[in-house]
């Protein structure tokens, strides 16, 4: 998994899974109007299920890149999909 998330830029990932995560915006996210569905004990249909596990989904990405950015930045490494676009020099002197 970390495979993957390392291969992935963590602006954008978790720009757009937060977005995901919220959506629509008004009048409110369909992710809390699900939460506060099954809080009070009502019926869901299959559609409901499947608008938690897409938001859902989406926020949990974003969450766990932003989650794999600092435990890499604590270890003073950058993941493959953070690096720049430039080749970096490397010299031979040791």
């Amino acid at each position: 998994m970390n495979k993957i998330l390392d291969k992935m830029a963590y602006g954008p990932t978790v720009f757009l899974g937060t977005v995901f995560f919220l959506m629509p915006f008004a009048p409110e996210p369909h992710i809390v109007e699900k939460i506060m569905i099954i809080y009070n004990g009502e019926g869901m249909i299959a559609m409901s299920w499947f608008d938690i596990v897409l938001h859902g989904s989406a926020g949990l990405i974003a969450l766990t890149k932003h989650l794999r950015h600092r435990e890499l930045l604590a270890q003073g490494e950058t993941a493959e999909g953070d690096r720049d676009a430039k080749p970096q020099e490397h010299s031979d002197e040791d």
